[in-house]
């Protein structure tokens, strides 16, 4: 079945999490929720970027923007409000798992967090543009778009 974006925009990354899906767009500051995947309703992120990634974990959403030092969190993927990253990079993914949520920049920078707000530099062992961020079977997993260089933790960054 297709269903209709409520917006005209370059959708990057959706997640699912409290009931919701909730989908984040490049351009601006647009976002968008539904229930069910196929009604969705726009939302607006506190900063007009371009928003790369979003998760859902420890009973929030968390985004990820490009070039900035900011993050967005919102527990209802309506109101949104800003988290600060330790660096500002082009921050590509963000993911959850094992209590923390881990973002990964195209550098060897990536950043950890408990909570989604208060973030932590963590160094990854190359220095190449990762690109995605998963979390599954205990571990963390990061890939580069342009080799075949994968990070993989056991307790994640950050520990």
């Amino acid at each position: 079945t297709v269903a209709t974006l409520p917006l005209s925009v370059t959708w990057t990354s959706v997640a699912y999490g409290n009931g919701k899906f909730v989908a984040i767009a490049n351009s601006n500051n647009k976002a968008a929720y539904s229930a069910d995947g196929i009604t969705w309703t726009v939302a607006t992120l506190p900063l007009s970027q371009k928003w790369m990634s979003v998760a859902y974990g420890d009973e929030k959403f968390v985004a990820v923007a490009y070039n900035i030092d900011k993050a967005a969190y919102s527990a209802d993927g309506i109101t949104w409000t800003v988290a600060t990253l330790p660096l500002s990079v082009t921050w590509t993914s963000v993911a959850y798992g094992n209590g923390k949520f881990v973002a990964v920049a195209g550098s060897d920078k990536a950043a950890c967090s408990t909570d989604g707000i208060t973030w932590s530099e963590v160094m990854l062992p190359l220095s190449k543009y990762w690109t995605s961020v998963a979390y599954g079977n205990g571990k963390f997993v990061a890939i580069t778009n342009n080799d075949k260089a994968v990070y993989s933790s056991v307790k994640g960054p950050g520990k």
